[in-house]
């Protein structure tokens, strides 16, 4: 008799261990989710996409790793050199606008959450509330770290934000803006808690581009 061993998708892989998944591949985030706020507490139907050699090389100190990308169905035709797509899974998405400050309300209706690439954006992470529901906004002026402060401050209140996760945190490697972070979130099933993640890689655009993969930093 002969046994054939199915190998998990990349959405159950991540599922089982979101943080050991993000340490063995690079996700760079292009999608951007809706133009406006989403605060009604709707996870989306989001998949994960690997991308094919001709996308780019993904390592850390010589260690190969995968790359991937992230978005709804709909997405999946707007990303170049795709080797494969995960079965869809419930997460949360802070959406993302150049120039604008957008949130979403993270609650239990999905165990994770991602937002858009930051490369210069601020992250604004809410107080939990009663049930342990919070606000998650995402802040684009250009890399203005002020700016991006306040307008966060203004749309969620100071005394309602447990931290705000900024380039000063990610970006900055030897003094030189160089590295991207992608801003995740993990809810625990048994207490409902949720924690926040930052993986940060620096990028060569090469042909194919190069990703280099940095760490995988808990943020609060």
């Amino acid at each position: 008799m002969s046994w054939t061993r199915t190998v998990p998708s990349a959405a159950a892989q991540f599922a089982a261990d979101p943080v050991g998944w993000m340490n063995d591949n690079i996700l760079v985030v292009a999608f951007e989710g809706g133009p406006n706020d989403t605060l009604n507490d709707t996870p989306l139907d989001l998949c994960l996409i690997k991308r094919s050699p001709a996308a780019g090389k993904a390592s850390k100190l010589g260690r190969l790793l995968g790359l991937f990308a992230i978005g709804t169905k709909s997405f999946v035709p707007c990303v170049a050199n795709v080797e494969s797509v995960s079965p869809p899974f419930k997460a949360y998405f802070c959406p993302y606008r150049g120039g604008q400050t957008l949130g979403t309300m993270i609650g239990s209706n999905a165990n994770f959450m991602f937002t858009t690439q930051m490369d210069g954006c601020s992250l604004g992470i809410g107080m939990p509330n009663g049930t342990g529901g919070r606000y998650i906004y995402h802040s684009n002026v250009g890399g203005n770290i002020q700016q991006q402060s306040t307008n966060l401050n203004t749309v969620m209140g100071r005394q309602n934000i447990q931290t705000i996760w900024e380039p000063g945190n990610y970006r900055f490697e030897f003094g030189q803006a160089e590295l991207c972070c992608t801003t995740f979130g993990v809810r625990d099933t048994t207490t409902g808690t949720w924690s926040f993640y930052g993986q940060t890689y620096s990028r060569a655009y090469t042909n194919p581009d190069k990703f280099y993969l940095r760490e995988v930093k808990h943020i609060v």
